[in-house]
Parts: structure tokens; sequence; C-alpha cells
């Protein structure tokens, strides 16, 4: 690659000859290089297939960490940018060529791509001129094999005394119109090339069969709740299946909430892969969750897949099965009175639970759910004169409901009475342990003050006999150092006389254990000394 100049024509960088490094200073934007990139206006290119410099705004094909990066992580490699203004606004926007064919129209200012579409080849490179003769500048793009392609940018024509906000509805239903024909364009193209793979001898006959099955194709979607195995426990499950014999490759699922980092991919092995596939869910809070779903769905042994998109809302107590064992409801519960009738209350059942059908109710209403997390019960009871009762042992799960049920009749004020008794006795218990507490506290307390008022008398007792010089300690070791001296000359004297008097022989049982003791004393004392 040639070198970039600066304003007084020195090198200032030379980059290699792959597309990764690039360097342009703001004095570049004020220069008009015409080897190899031309100038148009205030835009410069400093190198038409590598990068460029609009305003104070530096695209690169190389996506450096001092450059704007507006396409992001791709597989395909840009071979070619330019600024042209596509929509007649004033603004130019960036022109990006891929080696996979693509051209894209991006925002030079928010990056939204406003304009694509394909090649059969990679493109070459592009460029300007007014080769119709009209007076006008078309936008021209070239691909490696030769073929051609015009971005006359007729739409939105900048026209004496039409500012560009006038043209701003028209351009956008363009553009709106313009995305539309593009996603049909390739997916009409997907489905060409997945049906020459899937079978190409079989003719033209064969691929439009295939492409009128896929055109059928529709991706059907269940919600049940499964209680699980041996090793995997009750869950909400997403049944997805198709309507013909197409199979189901790989589906992404999107969830706030549910799986960690909000993603989740399932891709079964070859062998068993099928036109049906399962998603087990695991909401860890009673909140409705909205699911975005992407499925790959094809032929087999097809390398071109159509993505279905779908979103589906999971029901805010989608964690309880409704249960049709009879049993006796727990002792807590919560009840209030509600104006309303009794189909109201199994509209608002059947809309936040998931049930395999309808409630229908006519004199009284009484219901069992049984919780997947912990298997606690949950008995919501409605009577006819207007009385709701709530059965759980979770505190927290009744608020919720009662939340609920206002929001979805819009009720403001709920007068409710609650009643948990093993609630109130675990509160008791802390009561009494955060009392015990205190009486150890202030016990504690009351010791360390009398603690500390001794060790300040001992202190002002230490100075004082420090500053009188009555140390106790200094007249017990003169007194020991008396007796120690004394003592001393006895005791070799004595060991002495033994000696002398023949009692030191070894033979003398009484004598050798008086000798020894001697010994060990006379062994202290010079230890001592």
């Amino acid at each position: 690659m040639e070198p970039l100049l600066d304003a007084d024509s020195h090198a200032l960088s030379t980059a290699p000859n792959t597309k990764q490094n690039v360097i342009i200073t703001p004095k570049l934007a004020d220069l008009d290089i015409h080897q190899p990139g031309r100038s148009i206006g205030r835009t410069v290119l400093a190198r038409q297939q590598d990068a460029i410099f609009m305003g104070n705004t530096l695209f690169s094909a190389g996506w450096q960490p001092n450059t704007l990066d507006l396409q992001g992580n791709s597989k395909n490699r840009a071979m070619s940018i330019y600024a042209y203004d596509l929509d007649g606004d004033g603004v130019e926007e960036l022109i990006t060529g891929w080696s996979n064919g693509k051209i894209d129209a991006r925002s030079s200012r928010t990056g939204e791509v406003m304009f694509k579409d394909n090649l059969n080849h990679a493109v070459a490179g592009i460029t300007e001129g007014d080769y119709r003769m009209l007076g006008r500048s078309d936008l021209i793009c070239c691909s490696v094999e030769g073929e051609g392609y015009n971005m006359s940018g007729e739409v939105g024509i900048r026209t004496s005394g039409v500012g560009p906000g006038t043209l701003s509805v028209e351009q956008d239903n363009f553009r709106e119109i313009l995305s539309k024909k593009q996603t049909l364009l390739l997916e009409l193209r997907n489905y060409q090339g997945s049906a020459q793979f899937s079978n190409p001898a079989q003719g033209h006959t064969q691929d439009k069969q295939i492409i009128s099955q896929e055109a059928k194709t529709r991706l059907q979607t269940g919600i049940s709740i499964n209680m699980g195995k041996d090793h995997i426990p009750p869950h909400v499950e997403i049944t997805l299946s198709t309507n013909n014999d197409m199979i189901i490759r790989a589906v992404l699922v999107f969830a706030e909430g549910i799986f960690k980092g909000e993603t989740h991919v399932i891709h079964p092995k070859d062998s068993e892969v099928s036109s049906k596939l399962n998603v087990a869910l695991f909401p860890q809070k009673d909140v409705p969750i909205d699911i975005h779903i992407k499925s790959l769905v094809g032929c087999k042994g097809s390398q071109h897949y159509h993505v279905f998109e779908l979103t589906r809302q999971l029901p805010r107590f989608s964690m309880y099965t409704l249960t049709t064992e009879s049993s006796q409801p727990c002792d807590s519960f919560v009840s209030c009175f509600i104006n309303e009738r009794l189909q109201r209350i199994a509209m608002w059942l059947n809309q936040n639970f998931l049930l395999s059908e309808d409630l229908e109710v006519s004199f009284e209403l009484k219901v069992s759910f049984l919780s997947l997390r912990n298997n606690s019960e949950l008995t919501v009871t409605m009577f006819p004169d207007g009385r709701l009762v709530i059965n759980t042992e979770d505190i927290v799960l009744a608020g919720e409901l009662i939340q609920s049920l206002a929001a979805f009749l819009n009720l403001e004020h709920v007068q409710v009475v609650a009643g948990f008794p093993l609630q109130y006795r675990r509160l008791e218990e802390l009561m009494q342990k955060v009392i015990a507490l205190k009486e150890a506290r202030l016990r504690l307390g009351a010791e360390m003050a009398d603690h500390s008022g001794l060790i300040r008398s001992l202190v002002v007792r230490a100075e004082d006999a420090r500053m009188m010089d009555n140390m106790l300690v200094q007249f017990f070791l003169l007194r020991f150092t008396k007796r120690f001296k004394k003592q001393e000359p006895l005791i070799h004297i004595l060991y002495d006389e033994l000696k002398k008097l023949g009692l030191a022989n070894p033979t003398n049982k009484k004598a050798a254990d008086l000798l020894k003791k001697l010994k060990t004393s006379c062994s202290s004392l010079s230890d001592k000394e």
C-alpha cells in the first residue's frame, strides 16, 4: 500500500499489503489527494478500497481501534467503501462492497442500514460517474467477474427551493418498501439454493416441488407443563413442530431471566434431527416473560435453512400446574371481597396460569394448583357473595396474586385480610432471638464498663507506683537473691561432706539418690546464676 502523506508531504505511515492497519490524521481531511483516491467536496478518500474520511469520522475496511466500526463482526471481508449521497438528504452515506457480493448503504451518523443488495460475485470496486449523460452522477458497483450495478439514487434528488425535510416521509416509505423487496429477494434465493443443493439431479420439477413445500411450511408452537423425570425436575416446555416433513435443525431462544446470558441454543445431533423439538424452561420468578424464538427449518441433508422467527409470552404464574386431587387447604390464607362476576375471575385464571383448557364456572369457583418449584399447594376459591380466598403458605405469592388480580380488574384499593400462622410463629421465634441478643448485648456492655473502670484504676495505681519507685516486683527479686546466695554455699558444703563420709558410693541406693538430688540442685543454681 502507498504511504499516506500529511500536509507537509512527509510519509505518515506505510501500511502492509493486508487491509488491517490504516492510520490517518485529522490533517488528511483538508487534503486533496488525487492518487490513488480523490476528493469529493469535504470528503477525502485516502484509499478508496481501504479507508475513507467523512467529515471528522474515519471509516476503515480493517476496522482498527482508531476507526468507527459500523459493520461489526462478519465472516466476509469489506472489499471497497465509498461515500455517496444515496437518498438526497445532503449527508453522504457509507457504501460498502463485500467479498460475498453484498452491497449495503449505511448512515454515517447512526450506522443504520438504509439499502442492501447482492451481486453474484465479490465486489471489485465502487465509483460514481455520469455515464448516462444526464447531468448527475450515478453510483456504479462492479464485481470481479465484470458484472455492473447501478445505484442511481433518483429518489430524493435535491432540487432548488426544496429542503431535505420535505422528502422525509417519501424517503421513509421508499426505504421501507426497498427493505421488504430485498428481504423477499434474499428469501427467494435461499429457497432456490436449498432446492438445488438438496437434489440437483431431479431437475426443475423437483426444485419447484421443494420450493413449494418450503413456502407452505408453518412452524407450530405449544406451551405445556412437563412433570419431569428422575433426573429432570418439573418445568415448562415449549414444543416446536412443522406441518410437513421439514426438519428443525436448530433453535435459538432469547428470554430474559431464564437462561444464563439470556440466550439458549439447541442443536440436536444429525441422528436425532426431526420435525419436532422440545425446549425446557425453568423460570425463577413469577413474572410474564417474552420468549423470542428463531428456528432453522429445511430439508434433510440441506445446508440452506429457512429462519422462522416468532414470539410467545409465558403467563405470569406458569410454574403452577392445575391439580384435581382434593385435599384440605392450608391454614394460611388471604381473603378479600370483590364485586365481580365469577366469569371474570375465571378469565384472570385462564390468562395468568398454564391450563390445558379454559375454566368454566357457574355457581362457585374452586381450583387447586401445585408449585413446580417446591411442591407447595395453592387454592383459589371464589364464593357467590363475592368473597375471594387464596390459601397458600407463601406470603410473597399471595401478595403477587392479589396485585395481579387488582391490575386485571382495574382496582385501585382492595381491603385484604391475611392470616399466616406459620409466618407468625417464625416471626415470634425471630423476635425472641432478637430479645435474647439485646439482653446479652446489655450484659456485655455492663461487664465491659466494669472492666474498663478496673483497668483505669490499675493504670493509675501503676503510674503512681512508678513515680514513687514502689515496685513490689523489685522487692521480691531482692529477697530471692539474698536467699539464693545463702543457700548456695550450704549445698556445696553438704555435697563435699557426703563425699568425705563415703556416702557417695553408687552401690548404696539411698546415698546415690541423695547425691543425685544434690547434683540437680547445684545444676539448677548454676543455671539461675
